[in-house]
């Protein structure tokens, strides 16, 4: 049964420049969202001297407290770009005191020492797990003491009755959880669905698909209120497939690419 009425989220805020994040993070304000996520550092941060990406995660930060004001939650994902644990602790102490619900990603989950040094240092709640599948590699984290919020995927972690493992375990850990959620529709409705189904919830990850080509393929509209979804009545897990749609578009090859840098050099992520 469920053990909420309503699911919460946060939508990403995109820009490459403090303006860009903070003219995004106002529009998103007005759409009544109170929780945020965004990269603390540019795109192109891997072309840059340490020190100026320090200095831009700090403008990039005061640019959207700025813009939404002391009251709403923000959080930053890393990417796991960061292999230096160092550098990722420097980069959390530029960043925490612009109050954060949690940093994600600032080192590779699968290297879970690196991780639970991370945790101890950081005065924020680590984040991670967004590519782990399987009970027992998030097993591995939370008995390490490595992580305060744990992301399963419900495309890759192994499906909802995986992720209810997940939470479970996570639970007997005081751990919470925050589902992944950037591939669709589809996977939003089964996030919903597992935000719904255990007592650890914190929150939802949210990219605007509504607005997005992917939503064709939906018979319903999923737009959250205030920030929020409220749970759905129908069969399943409340969305069916527009074939008509689909059959229009038919699958092609995807391929996510890499960055190459100005040296040559293929990027990491």
């Amino acid at each position: 049964g469920k053990t909420r009425d309503r699911v919460r989220v946060y939508h990403a805020i995109y820009g490459d420049s403090p303006s860009a994040v903070g003219e995004h993070a106002r529009e998103l304000m007005s759409e009544g969202y109170s929780a945020f996520k965004t990269s603390p550092v540019p795109s192109n941060w891997r072309e840059m001297p340490w020190r100026q990406v320090l200095r831009e995660a700090d403008e990039r930060m005061s640019s959207i407290r700025d813009a939404i004001g002391d009251g709403p939650d923000l959080a930053v994902d890393v990417h796991a770009a960061i292999r230096e644990t160092a550098l990722s602790i420097q980069l959390a102490k530029v960043i925490t005191p612009y109050r954060l619900m949690f940093i994600e990603e600032p080192a590779r989950a699968e290297f879970v020492e690196s991780t639970a040094a991370l945790r101890r240092e950081f005065r924020v709640a680590l984040a991670t797990g967004e590519n782990l599948y399987g009970l027992h590699r998030y097993t591995e984290l939370l008995n390490a003491d490595a992580v305060d919020i744990i992301q399963p995927d419900m495309l890759c972690c192994g499906g909802l009755l995986e992720a209810k493992k997940i939470a479970a375990v996570a639970e007997a850990h005081y751990v919470t959880v925050a589902p992944h959620n950037p591939l669709g529709l589809i996977s939003t409705a089964a996030g919903v669905h597992h935000a719904a189904s255990i007592n650890n919830f914190t929150i939802l990850e949210w990219h605007g698909d509504h607005k997005k080509k992917k939503s064709e393929f939906v018979n319903e509209s999923w737009v959250p209120v205030d920030g929020y979804f409220e749970l759905p009545t129908n069969p399943g897990i409340g969305m069916t497939l527009n074939h008509d749609a689909i059959a229009a578009n038919p699958p092609g090859h995807w391929d996510r690419g890499f960055a190459t840098y100005s040296d040559g050099t293929p990027g990491f992520l």
